[in-house]
């Protein structure tokens, strides 16, 4: 894998939700791509070098745990911040577990936001699980 840019993938069916976060995303000094769909996302010719992605929880063409799911597959080791409706602990749990490195509830606070991006920016890569991992997931 290259070393990751401080590229932020933005995945959401709403253009304006998509160019406020990527307005946001670039105020905080880091590029910003948008994608309209999952497919556009997954096929992305920068993927393996974004630093993270902010995923909207309800996609139109794929369910979140399909794409974050696809990631882990793909050994990709990217960070992922999910914007989520409220959701139950239950279904928190499976986001996280699914991959998810930090979920926003709707409507999203720009601090809050922003706290994840800089966390994501500071922190060291997320390690890309191993194939004897993968087989016990």
């Amino acid at each position: 894998m290259s070393a990751r840019e401080d590229l932020v993938l933005i995945v959401d069916s709403d253009l304006a939700v998509r160019e406020s976060l990527k307005f946001l995303v670039e105020l905080e000094g880091m590029r910003a791509e948008i994608c309209g769909t999952a497919r556009q996302f997954l096929d992305h010719p920068d993927l393996d070098k974004a630093r993270c992605a902010i995923i909207d929880s309800k996609l139109p063409d794929m369910a979140v745990a399909e794409i974050l799911d696809r990631l882990r597959t793909q050994q990709n080791g990217l960070n992922a911040i999910l914007i989520a409706d409220q959701m139950s602990r239950s279904a928190l749990l499976r986001m996280k577990a699914a991959g998810a490195r930090y979920i926003v509830e709707k409507p999203v606070l720009d601090d809050a936001l922003l706290e994840c991006l800089r966390k994501v920016r500071s922190a060291e890569p997320l390690p890309v699980p191993q194939a004897n991992e993968m087989s016990n997931r």
